[in-house]
């Protein structure tokens, strides 16, 4: 996309990409959708730094992550790669938590400190490079969960109605 012709003069050579949770969370559990999409980020990264395209990325975070612990997407946001925030965060929030964050002023302005915080402190802070053996071990835990996670979700016949039972699902 980036070396169509005229696209790069048509964007400015600025793009937004959402990352989505939920779904991949579904698809393959917590832990291996969160290091798939950690290693997407830093390669989508690369790419566009390669081909001198700023990266703005929009994070399609609608769920768990920031339900019923608004102080939480603190420590989300700190979690993400180094040098995909940039003093720039972009999240979209779905259903309930529209109301829980910004349902009234003092929920909106301590939900808009904690995303300011959190981004400001971005700038400043240097994390650790991921080490090799940290990144293998990442994904050998990845490996592991999808797979129980999957064995639990499509062949366990009690799972279906449980879920159904225990959720507002339907």
């Amino acid at each position: 996309l980036f070396t169509a012709p005229g696209y790069a003069e048509r964007t400015g050579r600025k793009q937004q990409v959402m990352v989505g949770y939920s779904d991949s969370a579904k698809d393959a559990g917590r832990i291996a959708a969160m290091w798939a999409q950690y290693e997407s980020q830093e390669k989508m990264l690369e790419v566009a730094k390669e081909l001198g395209f700023e990266i703005t990325f929009f994070h399609g975070k609608g769920g768990t992550v920031g339900r019923g612990a608004n102080p939480e997407v603190y420590k989300a946001i700190l979690a993400h790669p180094q040098g995909t925030i940039n003093g720039q965060f972009r999240v979209t929030e779905q259903g309930e938590m529209i109301t829980k964050n910004f349902g009234d002023i003092e929920s909106a302005e301590r939900s808009m400190d904690i995303f300011t915080a959190a981004v400001l402190r971005d700038q400043f802070l240097q994390r650790p490079v991921p080490t090799a053996e940290w990144r293998a071990a990442m994904a050998a835990m990845s490996e592991r969960s999808c797979g129980l996670y999957r064995k639990v979700v499509r062949e366990e016949p009690k799972f279906v109605p449980y879920f159904r039972a225990a959720t507002p699902e339907l």
